[in-house]
Formats: C-alpha cells, structure tokens, sequence
C-alpha cells in the first residue's frame, strides 16, 4: 500500500507491530498506550474500515481500508478472535467516538493477506502492461483456489481497469466487471465493491451510474468521488475546487490533481505538485511517470530523463519527446524505433510527429492512421491524456476537417489546456495556416507549455522526401 507513510511502533505484550497505512498528518495519537510512540501525527478519513491481521511472531497488523458508508470501524483479526485490547486503545486513539464494529471484514491466512498486500502494491505501482498481466495471472491463481476471497477479486478489477485506462486494453473492462460482479455478489454491502463500482463507471465511461454512486455517497469521501466525476465530464477546474475542500490527500491522489491542473491551463502548479508529492512518496514509479510528463510538456528535459531512467518503455518515450522538443525528430524516431520498439500507445503518436517533421509526409501519415486504427478511435476514450492531443495525430494522418473539428474552440477546457492548444497549434501549422498556429501557440505558452516547442509546433508543413 503506498498512497501514504507507514508508520510502525512497539506495543507491549499482546501486540509487537502495527503498522498504519493512507494515512495523512495531522493530531498525534495521544493515551494508546504505546511504548515509545513516534514523533508523527495521523489523522482518518471521515468513514474508513480498518482490518487487524494476526503476524507469525504474535504481533498484529492494522490497515485502514476502503470508505465505510456507514461510518463504522471494521476491524477483525487474521484468525478470526478477539481485538487485543491494547490494539482496541491504538485504534480508540486514531478514531476518537467511533464505533467498532468486530464482524465486516471477511478473514484470510496472513501469508495470503501478505501476498494481496504485494499484489496492490505491484498493481498500483505499475508502469508497463506486462506488469499488470503477470498480477492479473497471479489473482486468477489464487481466486480459483479462494473464490469466496472477494479481495482478491477487487484487485483483479484494479489491474484490468488501469489496463483499459493507461493501455487502451478495450477487454480489460469486460473482465473488470466479471470481476467486480463476483466481488458484489460475495460481498454486497461493502464498501470497497462500492468504490470499485465507481472506478469501472469512469473508465468506461458509464457516467449516469458514477452520478448516482457520488449521490449516495454520504461522508467526506464524496467530495473526492465528485471532482473524479467533474474531471471526468471534462470540468477540471470544478474538480479542482471539490479536491481542495476534501482535505489532505495521498501522494496518489495528488498526481490526479496535478492532471486536472494541467487541464485547467496550470501546468505550472501541476509540476510544483507532482514533484512535491514524488519527495514525499520517492519510491514511487508512478509518481515518476507523471513527473516526467509534466517536466517534458513544462520544466527540465535532463530532470525527465532522469527520473525516467530505468522505466523501460517510458523511458523511451521520454528520449523521443525530449528529443522532439529539442529539434531532433531523428533522435526520435530512434528512440522509439530502436533496438526493442515501444508498444505504448503514445508511440505511434511520436513516430508519427517525428516523421512528418523530417519530411516524410507519407510515412507520416501511414503511422498516424496505424495509430487511429489501432486505438480504436471515435471517440478516444480510454487512454488517460490522449483526447488534448487528438488534432496533431489527426492532422498528419491527413484528416485536415477532423482535425480542425477536434481541435475547435467550442469545448471551453481545450481554451486552457497547454497539450490541447499545441495539438491545435500544429494542427493549423500542418494546415498551413501560421498565424493561427502562432497565436495557438502563444496561449499554449500562457498556459505553461515550455517556449521550446516553438520549432515542432509552428516549423512547416513537411512535404514527401
């Protein structure tokens, strides 16, 4: 689990460890009696469910778990007996006048918690779709043997869904619901189901049903599900001002903020954001990935590529929209060529930029409609920040009314979006019009985007060499 620190300190005699995890500074635990507790505050969510597993040396674990619409502690132990009453004051401690309720949570051996535990941690963390199939075998193993483990049936949502979203992996969603329909069935009241129910709405697109999860959601956690929701419809900056009143949020959750502040025109706050949450969480790949994209759109190439060293096919990216951004689209094209060709999505798109700026307009347009016709397009739905860069990909695909289409005014987010406003500024650059692409460009700017990008954005048209 790493939306969060964790803490961990000695109890005395029924408990050796507990470790705490999502959780966001704020008052110190006070009279647990604790030995030596740590110089940190911890602070819950409105409505949590926390689980106390049993440890082979006799300890305990506590994990804050999923939003409990009701308001309740879940709290159980790994072999099914009583709380420990030092454990019953920790917990008293951390959630002060709430009620603890001892039977919610379904049990599991430890070493199978322990494997669930690394399988999140492997899943949220994952930065290539291979990762995320080796998870996906892994939890269908270990659902055939445990079926009614409805833990493992919601992680198995988890990884399709960042398939579907971050892969464009259109029969992710399809197992995604298979999945989360074995979880509701085995466990229709909890809330994690609910949660999952809420993720696979937004990923494929189902809103009307992602509507009326936010409606009944009834705690602090709705603020949070609402501005998912807002910057899903395409209005980041309402999602921007339902997250700043939901309340201190995970070095995850700040990555998807840092997104929405991109899209409402702030890429300057989106990069401060991501690179403040990445010193908080270091370890994080994830956090890598989104710091190196904002650093290649806003901040320092030699900084993205650093923190891309080491990320396999994001690294590549990275060389090639360093490189593009540079006035090198043959450095480009052999980074995402090379030795061991990138199969991410955004690849194509590269290609397709770096060949139309060397001239090689045909070519261009052959991998730009690859591309199109690979994703499935119409709408681009399902890859995470694809639709701002819709036009240029469109434009070297030599789909000039298409592109002109995507790339209109009339959708007020495209007005503030720096990728939004490069695409379009190439897209009138290809179309020969430069004065559009400039005046496109110089709002791009405003927005954020790095002066760089002049020469890709605003160079020519390209012609067949």
């Amino acid at each position: 689990m790493t939306d969060g620190p964790t803490v961990a300190w000695r109890l005395p005699a029924t408990a050796a460890l507990v470790r705490i995890t999502h959780v966001a500074p704020a008052a110190a635990v006070d009279g647990c009696g604790v030995d030596d507790p740590p110089a940190v505050g911890l602070a819950a969510a409105a409505a949590e469910v926390v689980r106390v597993t049993a440890t082979d040396d006799g300890g305990v674990v506590v994990e804050r778990w999923a939003v409990d619409p009701e308001q309740r502690l879940a709290v159980t132990t790994a072999a099914g007996g009583p709380v420990p009453a030092t454990v019953s004051r920790v917990i008293g401690a951390l959630y002060p006048g709430r009620r603890i309720d001892t039977s919610r949570l379904p049990t599991a051996p430890v070493a199978t918690l322990a494997r669930l535990d690394r399988l999140r941690d492997r899943i949220d963390d994952a930065v290539a779709p291979d990762e995320l199939d080796a998870a996906e075998v892994e939890l269908r193993l270990l659902t055939d043997r445990e079926p009614e483990l409805v833990e493992a049936h919601l992680l198995l949502v988890r990884a399709c869904l960042r398939l579907a979203d971050e892969w464009r992996r259109q029969d992710a969603v399809l197992r995604a619901r298979a999945a989360l329909a074995t979880a509701g069935s085995a466990a229709p009241d909890d809330p994690r189901v609910t949660e999952a129910a809420f993720e696979l709405a937004l990923v494929a697109g189902d809103l009307d049903p992602a509507q009326r999860i936010v409606d009944a959601t009834q705690d602090d956690h709705r603020r949070w599900r609402a501005a998912r929701l807002a910057a899903t419809r395409g209005d980041p900056q309402r999602a921007l001002t339902l997250a700043d009143a939901a309340g201190p949020l995970p070095a995850t959750r700040q990555l998807e903020v840092g997104r929405w502040e991109l899209a409402a025109g702030r890429a300057a706050d989106a990069h401060d954001r991501v690179v403040a949450a990445l010193r908080l969480a270091p370890r994080s790949r994830r956090l890598r990935v989104g710091a190196v994209g904002l650093e290649l759109l806003h901040g320092d190439t030699t900084h993205a590529l650093e923190l891309a060293a080491g990320l396999g096919d994001v690294e590549a990216l990275a060389r090639a929209t360093a490189a593009l951004r540079l006035g090198r689209s043959d450095l480009a094209l052999e980074a995402v060529r090379g030795d061991r060709p990138v199969t991410h999505p955004a690849a194509g798109w590269l290609e397709a930029l770096a060949l139309h700026d060397l001239g090689r307009a045909a070519e261009a347009a052959n991998a730009a409609t690859a591309t199109l016709e690979s994703l499935r397009v119409g709408p681009w739905r399902g890859w995470r920040g694809a639709d701002p860069w819709m036009p240029s990909l469109l434009a070297v695909a030599d789909r000039g009314r298409s592109a002109t289409a995507t790339a209109g005014p009339d959708v007020e987010w495209r007005q503030r979006d720096p990728r939004a406003l490069a695409a379009a500024a190439y897209a009138a650059t290809v179309a020969g019009d430069g004065r559009a692409a400039a005046a496109l460009f110089a709002r791009a700017v405003d927005s954020g985007l790095h002066p760089r990008w002049r020469e890709l954005l605003t160079s020519g048209a390209g012609s067949d060499g």
